[in-house]
């Protein structure tokens, strides 16, 4: 079993290099693709990969983001794939709290899809009043679990992993197949320091436009300022009574999430589902048409 991941990152250069890093703790191969970088991401992605060949460097691709960028490496790295290996979609600010490696090798082979159970992770007013004493303890030069130890569940979930089969031509499939009703946590360091924080919504302020990172818009977190009014980063300041914290032992709460999938087959694989049952009855009915034929020769007869 092997495991590739597929990283889309841009102006993450506080981050890139940890996730990376630990990352390559668990995967076989990390392919990434920096979508336009304006700062050193790029340049560290490049460095990691000089020492660490689990790190491949796919492109720079500065098109308008979509999900569908991460099929385009997909489509790219597809055949170094064997059949039960496992494609993950990994963001630049996160890391696995359960070991990847260890939690896909007990997911049964009728399972073809896992899905995450996120902790978001925030920058809070304890933590400005610590930035504004040493700000450097906030460059990224420090590991961000080090850092920042408030987070709330997100409530949210998503399908991260995907198991290889030959038939899997594109990521994210049109189906997901069985979902593996266990979720896998990780750790999200979304907002990290005022500069972070101002640099990401400026990054994603076009995509938003679009309907892209529909879960950042202002809306949803101060609806009470008004929309034309330019962004400031207090704005994603949290605070500590409204989160929990991290202890250090990997015992994070649990959480309840809104979108768990309604039952360990979803809707899309119900049609696969059918439509490899057609085949088969197809399939069936070839071999019984002699059969059929006699039959109603049979039934149309006439008695003597």
């Amino acid at each position: 079993m092997a495991i590739h991941a597929i990283c889309l990152v841009k102006n993450e250069s506080d981050v890139v290099a940890q996730t990376l890093a630990a990352a390559s703790e668990w995967a076989d191969s990390i392919y990434v693709l920096d979508n336009g970088s304006e700062d050193e991401t790029w340049d560290l992605v490049n460095e990691a990969a000089a020492a660490n060949s689990v790190i491949v460097p796919y492109r720079q691709d500065p098109s308008a983001f979509c999900d569908s960028l991460r099929d385009r490496v997909f489509t790219h790295y597809r055949d170094r794939a064997r059949r039960g290996d496992w494609w993950c979609k990994l963001d630049a600010d996160e890391a696995y709290v359960d070991d990847p490696r260890e939690f896909l090798a007990r997911v049964p082979r009728r399972y073809n899809a896992v899905w995450v159970s996120s902790y978001n992770y925030l920058f809070t007013e304890q933590d400005h009043a610590s930035y504004l004493l040493d700000p450097g303890s906030y460059d990224g030069s420090r590991t961000w679990r080090e850092v920042l130890h408030y987070y709330v569940p997100s409530g949210y979930s998503e399908v991260r992993f995907i198991r290889h089969w030959w038939g899997l031509d594109r990521l994210p499939p049109e189906n997901w197949g069985p979902i593996y009703p266990e979720p896998i946590r990780l750790r999200q360091f979304m907002y990290r320091s005022p500069e972070q924080i101002t640099r990401r919504m400026m990054t994603r302020a076009e995509s938003m436009q679009r309907g892209e990172f529909a879960h950042e818009r202002r809306e949803r977190w101060r609806p009470d300022i008004p929309a034309d009014q330019p962004f400031h980063w207090s704005e994603r300041l949290a605070m500590c009574s409204e989160c929990y914290v991290d202890r250090g032992d990997d015992t994070l709460v649990q959480q309840p999430i809104s979108n768990q999938p309604e039952a360990v087959i979803g809707p899309n694989a119900v049609g696969v589902l059918w439509r490899k049952a057609k085949r088969r009855l197809a399939a069936s009915a070839n071999r019984a048409a002699p059969l059929r034929l006699a039959l109603r020769r049979m039934s149309t007869a006439r008695p003597e």
